[in-house]
């Protein structure tokens, strides 16, 4: 992402080995946020509130990424190697042609590719899509609460929240306020003023 989203992308990068429940768990997440007539809630917003702090906090979360083939090969160009060096040097875990990439190991759950800074991709032109597209994932999109559950204050701002490689959460993220769905109306409605 440029330092300023600019469009959403809904994002689907499922464990292969449970296809199925995960695309019925993203859609529901996708449609959970919208009207009956299809409208969802970040639409009334103009903008969502996320500038890109380059932290790099989200690729030190415990937590798991897999890659796409069409990531993997792609990963795999930048690191000029070929596919199965790549996934046999990168990868947990293969299924489906989708890889899990390690982690640093030795109780370290930082993404693998992440620099000695804590802060630099080491493959970010070629980074996999989950990572390109966070934090517009479908289950953060789903609600204005859902979004609003991701929000962390910065280390040196105030706040109840903070990011902890546990719970993670998105520092560059703001919580969206005065957006409500009006029943009677079937619509999001922002409150002005």
């Amino acid at each position: 992402l440029s330092r300023r989203a600019t469009s959403i992308r809904l994002p689907f990068t499922p464990d292969p080995l449970n296809y199925r429940r995960f695309a019925k768990l993203t859609a529901t997440a996708a449609s959970s946020g919208a009207s009956a007539s299809g409208e969802y809630w970040w639409t009334q917003m103009g903008s969502l509130p996320f500038e890109c702090t380059g932290c790099g906090k989200c690729c030190r979360v415990k937590g798991d990424v897999w890659v796409s083939p069409k990531d993997l090969q792609r990963m795999a160009d930048h690191k000029e190697m070929d596919v199965a060096a790549f996934a046999e040097e990168y990868a947990s875990r293969k299924a489906g042609g989708w890889i899990q990439l390690k982690d640093r190991g030795e109780g370290d759950d930082a993404c693998i590719f992440l620099g000695d800074d804590n802060v630099t991709c080491g493959i970010y032109e070629a980074r996999p899509l989950q990572c390109s597209v966070y934090p517009f994932f479908p289950r953060l999109l789903s609600t204005p609460e859902a979004w609003n559950g991701e929000v962390v204050a910065k280390d040196d701002e105030p706040g109840d929240r903070k990011w902890t490689p546990e719970s993670g959460g998105c520092e560059g993220m703001r919580e969206v306020r005065g957006i409500r769905y009006n029943k009677k109306k079937d619509k999001w409605v922002v409150k002005q003023g």
